[in-house]
């Protein structure tokens, strides 16, 4: 409809505001906005995969669509990414295995035993090489553990 000027809106509000926030996310990481911002950066590369593999642009009103999906995704009031993944793609990947990479450390839902070992490991990981961060992340845990009522 508006041409070439939807399509850099639409990549401006795809790539601008979520860099800039990402950014400032790296800066002072909590875990819910890291948790949006890898959300919203998982669902952008497949939603770019399935626009140039299936050729979605063609479609009429496709930039403004996508433009308005998008800031849904983003917008703090909406966390549309955060919403996708914790309703639709987490549960998929909680039934199968998870693997980290390093065919040392797998993780798989249901046993507790050895998410406590990977979880050792992790924490001795980050004692050793990044001190600073595993103040953070305990100060944090340790404040989330205040605000749940353990019955």
């Amino acid at each position: 409809m508006f041409g070439i000027f939807s399509i850099f809106t639409s990549l401006f509000v795809a790539l601008a505001y979520p860099l800039y926030i990402t950014i400032n996310v790296l800066e002072a990481p909590t875990t819910s906005a890291v948790e949006q911002w890898m959300s919203y950066w998982m669902l952008f590369a497949v939603l770019s995969t399935l626009e140039w593999f299936f050729g979605l642009s063609m479609f009429p009103l496709y930039y403004e669509l996508k433009t308005l999906f998008i800031l849904w995704l983003t917008l703090p009031k909406t966390k549309g990414a955060w919403i996708i993944y914790t309703k639709y793609i987490r549960p998929k990947l909680r039934k199968t295995r998870v693997s980290t990479g390093d065919s040392s450390m797998k993780v798989s839902a249901g046993n507790p035993a050895r998410d406590r070992e990977v979880l050792q490991s992790a924490t001795t990981f980050l004692k050793e090489h990044n001190p600073g961060m595993y103040e953070k992340a305990f100060a944090q845990a340790k404040q989330r553990a205040a605000h749940i009522n353990y019955k």
